[in-house]
């Protein structure tokens, strides 16, 4: 949480991380995501980027669900970039 709560990082790469982050450590053996999408959208909140409801960034992400499976897989393995370029795909294709 403290992670999520910095506020000295670009916000479209700092929310992709965090998700990765709590993706990597949540419980659920579902890996329905929903805790993990409602992180971003509270981040893009608190951020300021958002002011009203805006379409879910998982919409961009069902685009290519591979994709992001791997760039999570990638994440966990050390390398953060392909989670970033997900997300930065993912919000401009909504």
């Amino acid at each position: 949480m403290r992670f999520a709560r910095r506020t000295d990082l670009p916000v479209i790469p700092h929310m992709a991380l965090a998700h990765a982050q709590f993706e990597t450590i949540h419980p659920f053996p579902d890996g329905n995501g929903r805790a993990g999408r409602a992180l971003v959208h509270a981040m893009l909140r608190s951020s300021g980027t958002t002011r009203q409801v805006t379409v879910p960034v998982s919409a961009g992400l069902l685009a290519d669900p591979e994709g992001y499976f791997d760039a999570l897989d990638e994440y966990r393995a050390g390398n953060p970039v392909p989670i970033v370029e997900v997300f930065t795909d993912s919000t401009s294709t909504v």
